[in-house]
């Protein structure tokens, strides 16, 4: 083989093994509503998550950013380092997720979610705040206790779009109220998805800068009635 095919070769394999890994990880999620699922306030792409049985297309550049923000959540920087909470909120399945870190500084408790990302946002995205207050709802539930803050560390791995450094968190600090009211948001979510499951009704649109991004776009931009008709 000429070198330029070995490198092929080299790369090919690189990929193939890749997306086995993360295939791998993808069936070990288990039966339950995932944390990262409930971040956009979008029934919809929920309800596309439990009725469709096949998962979305991923091109190769896909699954290597997935594995790179993959090996960057395995690194622990922490004492408590991906601690699983689980709880059922009055769905017919528990609702979950994996912390990345809980970190204790000057005496407060942070529940800190690491972002791979190629450029530092001026301050935490919304749908990121929504995940780590979702984690802090389930800590309260599983440990009875009130987390003093959440954080997101954002991380880029190369320097580009004019960043000077690779790291930054923001921290928000949260109240025993907060907490709580975000209980009650994720039973509501819950309830209404659980409805339209149900009832066999695609929830309403719910349209944001993500859409773009979200892998049922072409599903959700279409007409849904054969959809409908051939998947419930």
């Amino acid at each position: 083989m000429k070198t330029e095919e070995v490198e092929a070769e080299i790369e090919k394999n690189a990929i193939a093994g890749i997306k086995k890994w993360m295939d791998d990880r993808g069936q070990e999620r288990g039966n339950h509503y995932h944390v990262s699922s409930f971040t956009y306030e979008c029934i919809r792409k929920m309800w596309y998550e439990e009725v469709n049985t096949e998962r979305p297309e991923i091109d190769d550049e896909g699954y290597i950013r997935m594995w790179i923000g993959t090996k960057l959540h395995e690194t622990p920087i922490s004492d408590v380092h991906e601690l699983p909470l689980m709880a059922t909120l009055g769905g017919e399945k528990p609702f979950g997720g994996t912390v990345d870190e809980i970190m204790t500084i000057d005496g407060k408790s942070i529940i800190v979610d690491k972002k791979f990302t190629g450029k530092i946002p001026l301050a935490m995205s919304e749908n990121y705040r929504e995940q780590v207050l979702n984690y802090a709802a389930l800590y309260k539930i599983n440990y009875n206790k009130y987390i003093d803050g959440v954080a997101l560390l954002y991380v880029v791995p190369h320097i580009n779009y004019g960043n000077s450094r690779r790291m930054k968190a923001f921290v928000e600090w949260l109240t025993p109220n907060e907490i709580n009211m975000q209980i009650k948001k994720i039973q509501m979510m819950i309830a209404v998805l659980e409805g339209h499951l149900k009832e066999k009704t695609l929830p309403e649109k719910h349209v944001t800068w993500y859409c773009k991004y979200c892998p049922y776009k072409v599903l959700c931009d279409g007409d849904y009635r054969d959809y409908k008709e051939a998947n419930i």
